[in-house]
């Protein structure tokens, strides 16, 4: 076996369990600090084993396997999971620090927290609607994981309004308070409420300067989404580097062999080389020209260099090889991937081939000259020789020599094909006639073949004709119907983007292609601009749900509007380390992006709904008064929740091996998206509280006002 795909699954899926467990612990730990108390601990961290429990249920009724998005999902669930059984704990030990007696405690704290529970509930299940309904590509992909990790957010609701209630009538009471690291925790986390609540009366107070940077922040989401570098998914290191190699049309076997050879010989002079193997001639013998060539690279375990700096190295070494195109690619990480080559830019027409060709060329010619790619090539060529046999019919025809007869001499010279059988040692064999290499190497080799005529005599092929050489397109391809072109190659590597290479193509398209022509994608360029498209909407569609969602829970056209002001404040939190190169815009950082709706706007939902019933028990209360005990009282299960979240994706953040960028990319995403959003919505969710619907809407239209009118003049010079 010289290659064998399933080690890389292998490994990518023993690291995602490494993570598992390491998130598990880690979010113990994160509550345990906040907490204070094993015996306080005990009840969120048991919904952990319950939840995953639960959610092996869901996958076998569903039919799902266990892979690496699934596998994601639980990183992801380990640290939602726990998040409403710290609302309902952190709720009643709070009543508990009253005097109430545990068990009245327990059924008091789950009583006013059950209506937030069922809402973020909902709201989660509700954000990975649209994935679920999702096709192409990104369905395939991610409707295990959003309906995995929906189900997990079920099962956690249950648990945390069923069991962890009466396991805090258990092992919550009094004493708990008196432990001497409850009370420096209680201690700091009252200095910290206090500074809070001071801060809160400074914004509430300024509400002007507020709101305008709540506006920026919602306008900035455009122009962080529109600078951050985009790409269909990131290129996974799979230890693996492939070489297309093509000569010339007129490249037989033994010519391509002949370049080839020392392919092997220069893999070994990179570093973290294994092994290596080259297939000449390519699948068929109709591509005798073409090569591939494949490098394997040792275990990530045991080397320092990734593949990317092996193949920018590699690149650099096969670019001279001087009889063949060597193109290296590394291959997709997405195991729907529909072409060989990541950029693959098709221009169509209904003019000839031979003004396509012209086209193509210059077109070419100013995509190298851009600077941003590797390598491109041309899939239309003028470099097929063709021979036509002219015949001097006249003659031929007094020679009493047929056409039928000249084609006759040529096919049974050159075609290959056979005339009969024999048999030798029980066994039968083709009989094939066919010219030596040395009599068929040339046009003019063919005038010593000879004819024979209806009188039995053999008339030189010279005598009866004359050969003409042309030059014709390797192939006449067509796309939709149209005779296209496809330029194919690569961009350069974690320096150029996948739709930043899009965009220069569609740029010199849009200059320089006459009327009547057109472009297309094909391959993964195709994927990526069809599926790119389509989260964007995904993205829309879910806001559009969780708003409808949230104003049946909440009767109220106003209130989702004040929770879904985090989710932007979120997204933009999200955005600033991708646009600063930590990570691309892909179908993983996107799932991310869509996830943060229902994240974020959880904390939304705790104070909103919170603040609800403090009106409803005193009438006199104001609105900006009972917002801001909201917000302080719920100050802390709001930073427990995000230091679980955030926490417990920490080991996506530094994971190497198999996988490793993928998870980084939706690690990063909700790191800093929920950190940023959490600081943002504990201030700006407050403020917008205070205002009328018609303000927020205000707002919100404000915003996209000043992205349209900005935009145009802001983004060129970006």
């Amino acid at each position: 076996v010289v290659y064998d795909s399933t080690i890389y699954i292998k490994d990518s899926i023993k690291e995602v369990i490494k993570t598992i467990i390491e998130a598990g612990l880690i979010v113990t730990v994160v509550i345990f600090l906040f907490l204070g108390s094993f015996r306080s601990i005990f009840i969120p961290v048991v919904t952990l084993p319950l939840s995953l429990v639960g959610i092996f249920v869901v996958m076998q009724a569903m039919g799902y396997s266990i892979n690496l998005l699934t596998l994601l999902a639980l990183v992801l669930a380990i640290g939602l999971v726990v998040d409403d059984a710290i609302v309902v704990l952190e709720n009643t030990y709070r009543h508990v620090e009253k005097g109430i007696a545990p068990i009245q405690a327990a059924i008091d704290g789950a009583r006013e927290i059950v209506g937030p529970i069922i809402s973020m509930t909902i709201t989660l299940v509700a954000v990975y609607a649209p994935i679920g309904l999702m096709t192409g590509i990104t369905g395939a992909l991610f409707t295990e994981f959003a309906l995995t990790l929906a189900g997990s957010v079920v099962v956690s609701g249950v648990v945390a309004l069923t069991l962890s209630p009466m396991m805090c009538s258990r092992m919550l009471d009094i004493s708990i308070s008196s432990q001497r690291l409850v009370i420096i925790i209680d201690g700091l986390f009252s200095s910290l409420r206090q500074a809070y609540e001071s801060a809160l009366t400074v914004v509430m107070r300024n509400k002007g300067p507020t709101l305008l940077f709540a506006l920026l922040t919602l306008t900035s989401n455009y122009f962080l989404y529109t600078l951050t570098p985009s790409e269909l998914a990131p290129v996974e290191d799979q230890g693996i580097l492939l070489t297309m190699s093509t000569g010339p049309k007129y490249a037989n076997l033994g010519y391509v062999e002949k370049y080839t050879r020392g392919f092997t010989s220069l893999y070994k002079t990179l570093p973290a080389y294994s092994s290596g193997f080259v297939i000449n001639g390519g699948a068929s013998s109709s591509s005798v020209d073409t090569a591939m060539s494949i490098m394997l690279l040792t275990p990530w375990s045991q080397r320092d260099v990734s593949q990317t700096q092996v193949y920018r190295l590699l690149a650099k070494k096969v670019h001279y090889n001087p009889g063949l195109q060597v193109f290296p690619i590394q291959l997709s990480s997405l195991p729907t991937s529909t072409g060989t080559y990541p950029i693959e830019f098709v221009i169509t027409t209904v003019d000839s081939f031979d003004n396509l060709y012209e086209v193509s060329q210059r077109f070419l010619r100013k995509a190298l000259a851009s600077g941003k790619f590797m390598f491109l090539s041309n899939s239309l060529d003028y470099n097929e020789s063709l021979q036509k046999f002219r015949i001097h019919s006249d003659l031929a025809g007094q020679m009493g020599i047929s056409m039928q007869d000249i084609a006759n001499t040529f096919g049974i010279g050159l075609s290959g094909n056979y005339v009969n059988f024999f048999t030798m040692g029980g066994k039968s064999y083709k009989v094939i006639p066919e010219l030596d290499y040395p009599f068929k190497n040339t046009a003019t080799d063919l005038d010593s073949l000879s004819v024979r005529n209806q009188s039995g005599s053999f008339i030189p092929l010279e005598t009866l004709g004359y050969f003409e050489q042309e030059v014709t397109p390797n192939a006449r391809t067509h796309f939709q119907q149209l005779n296209s072109a496809t330029i194919q190659g690569a961009t350069i590597p974690d320096i150029v983007s996948t739709g930043e290479a899009l965009a220069t193509l569609q740029s010199i398209a849009d200059d320089m292609l006459p009327n009547n022509y057109t472009y297309d994608f094909s391959g993964d360029l195709r994927t990526f601009v069809t599926e790119g498209s389509a989260l964007v909407f995904t993205f829309l569609l879910a806001l559009i749900i969780i708003y409808l969602v949230l104003a049946a829970q909440f009767e109220s056209f106003r209130d989702p509007l004040v929770i879904l002001t985090s989710v932007p404040m979120a997204t933009c939190g999200a955005l600033i380390p991708l646009c600063l190169g930590l990570g691309t815009i892909n179908i993983y950082s996107q799932i991310g992006l869509i996830t943060l709706i229902g994240l974020i706007s959880k904390h939304g939902i705790l104070m909103v709904e919170f603040a609800h019933q403090l009106l409803e028990k005193d009438a006199e209360l104001s609105h900006e008064d009972a917002i801001m005990l909201s917000a302080s009282i719920r100050l802390r299960p709001v930073l427990m929740t995000t230091a679980a979240l955030v926490l417990g994706v920490l080991p996506l953040l530094f994971a190497s091996g198999p996988g490793a960028i993928s998870r980084f990319d939706i690690g990063i995403t909700l790191a800093s998206g929920m950190c940023i959003g959490t600081v943002f919505t504990l201030f700006i969710v407050p403020v917008i509280y205070t205002l009328r619907w018609q303000h927020i809407a205000l707002l919100w239209v404000g915003s996209a006002t000043l992205c349209t009118i900005t935009a145009p003049v802001l983004i060129p010079l970006m």
